[in-house]
Order: C-alpha cells, then sequence, then structure tokens
C-alpha cells in the first residue's frame, strides 16, 4: 500500500503542499521541497524560505525573493553575468564608471555615474563603501549574540539555546541536551534532572556529571547525633545505636535489663 495518498488514491497526497511524499513500509514521511522549511508556528505546512531577508542567496547586489527560490538582478548601469548572480558594468558606461572610481557598485542613469554599495555596506562618502556593523543596529538581526563580520554578520545563541533554521533566531535545548548549540546530552540516571544551561543537577543524595556517584553523607561530620553510628546507603544514610543501647526518641539509651526474681 502506498501510504502517500489518502483514501488509496493516487491525486490527494497526505503530505502539505510544496513538500515531497516517501513511501515507507508501513508508513511515510514527508520532506519540505528546496526553497521551504516546515513552519515553526504550524509543523503541517511548508514555508516559503527568504532567502533574501536570511541573506542565505548568492546575488551580488539585489536580491527578490520569489516562491521557493529567488531572482538576482543588478542596480542601474550594471548588467546580470551569465550566471545570473553577479553583475557587471554595461560596456557603454565603462568610461564614466572609471571616470567616477567607485570602490563596489557604479550605476548609470541618463548618461550620470554615481556609486552604490553591495550587500551588507553603506556609503561612507560620494565613492567608497564601509561594512554595515549589523551589531549596533537599533533593530538587531539576530535574538541573542551576535558577530559581526564583512558585508554580514553571524549569530549565536546563549548556553542552553541552539540556533533555528532561520540562522536567527535561537531556541531552547529539549530538556535532554544543555550547553551552548545543545551540542551535550544530559544522562543523569533517574538521580537528576537535566539543567539547559549546567547539566545534570542532582537530587539529595548524588553527585557526579551524571548523578551517578553516590554521596557519603557519613564522611561528614555531624551527619547523626553524638553516640549514634552513621550507616551509608545508596543515596541516603542512617543512624544507629551502638550494640547494647536503643533508640528512644531519638537518642540512644542503654537498654534497661530486667531479671525475674
Amino acid at each position: 500500500k502506498n501510504e502517500c495518498f489518502s483514501n488509496g488514491t493516487e491525486t490527494e497526497s497526505v503530505c502539505p503542499e510544496h513538500s515531497d511524499c516517501e513511501n515507507n513500509v508501513g508508513s511515510y514521511t514527508c520532506t519540505c521541497l528546496p526553497g521551504y522549511r516546515l513552519d515553526p508556528k504550524k509543523s503541517s505546512l511548508c514555508k516559503d524560505v527568504d532567502e533574501c531577508a536570511e541573506k542565505t542567496h548568492s546575488c551580488q547586489q539585489v536580491c527578490e525573493n520569489t516562491e521557493g527560490g529567488f531572482n538576482c538582478s543588478c542596480l542601474p548601469g550594471n548588467v546580470l553575468a551569465e550566471d545570473k548572480k553577479t553583475c557587471q558594468r554595461d560596456v557603454k558606461n565603462a568610461v564614466l564608471c572609471r571616470a567616477k572610481g567607485c570602490n563596489q557598485v557604479c550605476m548609470v542613469v541618463d548618461g550620470i555615474a554615481s556609486c552604490g554599495c553591495n550587500t551588507g555596506y553603506t556609503n561612507s562618502s560620494d565613492t567608497l563603501c564601509t561594512d554595515i556593523n549589523e551589531c549596533s543596529l537599533v533593530n538587531k538581526p539576530c535574538s541573542q549574540s551576535y558577530q559581526n563580520t564583512d558585508g554580514g554578520f553571524l549569530c549565536s545563541c546563549y548556553p542552553g539555546y541552539k540556533l533555528d533554521e532561520d540562522k536567527v533566531s535561537c531556541i531552547e535545548c529539549n530538556q535532554l541536551y544543555y550547553v551552548i548549540n545543545c551540542s551535550k546530552m544530559c544522562v543523569c540516571y533517574g538521580c537528576g534532572k537535566c539543567n539547559n544551561v549546567r547539566g545534570c543537577e542532582c537530587i539529595t543524595g548524588w553527585k557526579g556529571d551524571n548523578c551517578n556517584q553516590d554521596v557519603d553523607e557519613c564522611a561528614t561530620n555531624g551527619a547523626c547525633l553524638l553516640g549514634q553510628i552513621c550507616v551509608n546507603t545508596l543515596g541516603s544514610f542512617k543512624c544507629e545505636c551502638p550494640s547494647g543501647y536503643e533508640n528512644i526518641s531519638g537518642q540512644c539509651q542503654g537498654k534497661s535489663i530486667y531479671h525475674t526474681i
């Protein structure tokens, strides 16, 4: 049976729009098409990836997002190269651009040359472009930590979080993982719970990275009252009275000996 189609027909796919269905034995797998990803707010939908906004495109100058992809174009006075990504000066305007002396992009409109900048840069003068420090912007693109790069930026997350697929948002580690990028797995052996930042937090009586080492409470002075014997147990301890004594209201007292006359 092909589980990829509902009601046994081959017209209604069980997978959402913009996805492929792979039929497996007794089941199926849905995978979003290139240019789409699962919507984090509604996992049953494949959502268009805006490569232009996420800066994952390969356009040299202008990026225009399309459904499932993107198109590259050039600023005025430039033409798109055969690779459909990079731009080159129009031969007719080459003389004007050389005279203008732009260090990145030259635009020619109505016979007048002016300078522009590639994505991630801004004009620092009439002809020069400098890198935009996205980390200093009021509306920062990253949700947590930033690292400025030449013409772009990199986002990172605090311990206990990992970078989402959009490369700018951070999502909390699930209950089994911790530290930066959720790169370590918590194994607490039932004697602790996972903290997304620090790892296993052990319950009383246990210690160690995995909470699998018993705490010897008897090694610490004061575990039992004076005169009592401390007996360590797994995850705990108990206080006993010496031979010939009995516990009466928390105190070890000598046993009473009665003789029958």
